[in-house]
């Protein structure tokens, strides 16, 4: 139960800490001025992009389904609450992703201050530490003992593994 409490915990920790950067690199590029270039057309790294994130939404939505079925006690409530910061986190990381992708500057001084290039590189490693933690802590299969018990074994096994692949493809491009 401990190891279950830190791993949620952590992971709670680190996704919180990344929707804070995500919201400073929004207000740090407002500052700025950008031009949008004029294609509407969706590129390989936002298909990517999206793909990752219909990932966060359907394994996410699974373990709130399981977890509100299977009821829980004040004890439990980080078995709703990291779900609900993963959709968000996701949610807006990827808005700042596709946002960016669009962006483009001719000024030589904004190209050479790379503004927001230190939260950037704190958001990549925030992300490969969520990565880690969620590759080394091995609750992906037997730490979720509610959605095994709600769902079955196989099925669990399937939607673990196969929406979390999809989902870090997607984040690391």
């Amino acid at each position: 139960m401990l190891a279950w409490y830190i791993s949620e915990l952590t992971e709670l920790i680190l996704v919180f800490l990344s929707l804070v950067v995500v919201i400073a690199i929004f207000f740090k590029l407002k500052r700025f001025e950008f031009s949008y270039n004029g294609d509407t057309t969706m590129d390989y790294n936002e298909v990517l992009l999206i793909i990752g994130l219909g990932a966060i939404y359907l394994f996410e939505l699974y373990s709130i389904i399981a977890v509100l079925n299977f009821g829980i006690n004040p004890s439990q409530y980080l078995l709703v609450t990291v779900p609900f910061m993963n959709i968000l986190e996701g949610t807006m990381q990827s808005i700042l992703i596709i946002d960016c992708l669009k962006k483009y500057t001719e000024d030589k001084e904004l190209k050479k201050r790379k503004p927001a290039r230190s939260l950037i590189t704190a958001l990549i490693l925030i992300d490969v530490s969520l990565w880690l933690a969620d590759t080394f802590s091995g609750k992906k299969y037997d730490m979720n003992k509610i959605e095994l018990e709600y769902y079955n074994i196989v099925f669990w096994s399937i939607v673990s593994n196969c929406f979390f692949n999809s989902f870090f493809f997607g984040y690391l491009i």
